[in-house]
């Protein structure tokens, strides 16, 4: 469940940092389609008028889950990492967060009533952009989020030989208690794989 959300605060030696600023022009920006398709994002929270919104866990894991299924679509390879793991158990298998619940109980629904932040918002993105990096999807690559751009300061935490480059610093701390934004999620899932990769094999 993703109550154990709270946890990743403290993950941060890869993802800690700087808040996740939303640049003005995504805010012009067309949204990308998959994300009416799929249903990522509806209602009021297409309009940029809702971008200063305080997103909750549930509306940040939808996001994710509609993401992961468009990485899964058109990336070559996939994804490349396992998006959850089987609800009451540990994580061994360094997913994001747990599978629902065959039967939610109340308190499972109220935790996804809960306010994100900043810190758990790039928890939940960075193995996407690691992902990118593995490919060489950038600032460069067609379907890159409006007005994203990369922190080319980062550098090596000793947890690996190198740092993906993220668009936050990994080395400060100080924003990731902030409550996280609709349209900083937005933002960091407005790529378009399909732009950069095309259509899935099978279409």
């Amino acid at each position: 469940m993703f109550n154990k959300i709270r946890k990743f605060v403290g993950f941060v030696p890869i993802v800690c940092a700087v808040s996740v600023m939303m640049s003005p022009t995504m805010a012009k920006a067309d949204p990308p389609s998959w994300w009416l398709e799929s249903g990522a994002v509806t209602g009021k929270n297409i309009s940029p008028h809702y971008h200063q919104a305080i997103v909750n866990v549930g509306q940040a894991k939808w996001m994710v889950r509609k993401a992961y299924e468009q990485m899964e679509l058109h990336l070559p390879g996939g994804a490349g990492f396992p998006l959850t793991y089987p609800y009451g158990e540990e994580n061994t298998i360094g997913a994001l967060f747990e599978e629902t619940p065959e039967n939610p109980s109340e308190l499972w629904y109220e935790d996804q009533k809960k306010p994100l932040n900043v810190g758990q918002l790039k928890f939940l993105a960075h193995k996407f952009y690691q992902r990118f990096a593995e490919l060489g999807f950038d600032e460069n690559s067609p379907g890159w989020p409006v007005g994203m751009v990369l922190d080319e300061t980062n550098e090596p935490l000793g947890i690996m030989d190198e740092v993906p480059l993220f668009p936050w610093r990994v080395k400060v701390h100080e924003d990731n208690a902030m409550p996280a934004q609709v349209g900083q999620l937005k933002h960091l899932f407005s790529f378009d794989l399909a732009a950069a990769y095309g259509p899935p094999a099978a279409e």
